[in-house]
């Protein structure tokens, strides 16, 4: 068949998802790159093994070699979103957690990779806005999951005396520089809880609350 497949998977993929996303909403671009790369790199061996003797397939691999030597520490190191410490933030959440406590995620970005680590734990997240760009958890898929998100805060915290809210310092940071006083849910939190502590894992916050009566504060 020659290259011309190849060359084909190297660059159409990405080009028609491309032009497709601003026509279809949630059409994610980089995964026609997962294809494409793999055509890449069967042209570079081609070409490595067709001009090995005149010097261009030694640049090459030489090539591939340096990349890997300076960019694979940077990202097996990496334990930021989507690599958050998710599991080491619900190990401290298992060991400090109290009867009656809840832990409420601010979103479903944070809320799986952390239900996988401690499915035990009772833990809840609060719905995207509905036709909001974030919205992309789909009926069926909560069902077939069985796990359905919280239309907002007060719903998910209900009558629990502690709550746990974890969410990540960038969304704090877009509150902020959209001209919020703060997080709204923290906000909300402030307001009818008492920040008892704050514990930050990389760039994942965990913030706990406690419903304090006032007869416990007399």
């Amino acid at each position: 068949l020659g290259i011309q497949p190849l060359l084909f998977l190297a660059g159409i993929p990405p080009v028609l998802l491309f032009v497709t996303s601003y026509l279809i909403q949630l059409v994610f671009v980089t995964r026609g790159f997962i294809v494409s790369s793999l055509a890449y790199l069967g042209l570079a061996g081609w070409i490595i093994q067709r001009r090995w003797s005149h010097g261009v397939g030694i640049f090459l691999v030489a090539s591939f070699v340096f990349a890997s030597v300076i960019s694979l520490p940077s990202q097996y190191t990496f334990a930021g979103f989507p690599r958050s410490p998710h599991r080491q933030a619900m190990d401290y959440i298992r060991t400090h957690l109290q009867a009656g406590d809840i832990i409420v995620h601010d979103n479903k970005l944070s809320f799986f990779p952390s239900y996988i680590f401690a499915e035990e734990l009772p833990q809840r997240f609060i719905a995207d806005a509905p036709g909001s760009p974030n919205d992309t958890l789909a009926a069926a898929t909560q069902a077939a999951l069985s796990l359905y998100p919280s239309s907002d805060i007060q719903s998910a915290v209900q009558d629990f005396r502690g709550v746990y809210f974890v969410v990540y310092r960038q969304v704090i940071g877009e509150y902020l520089a959209l001209g919020a006083p703060g997080h709204l849910n923290l906000l909300w939190l402030g307001e009818h809880y008492q920040l008892i502590e704050q514990q930050t894992f990389n760039d994942l916050e965990v913030f706990y609350f406690k419903r304090v009566d006032k007869r416990e504060d007399g």
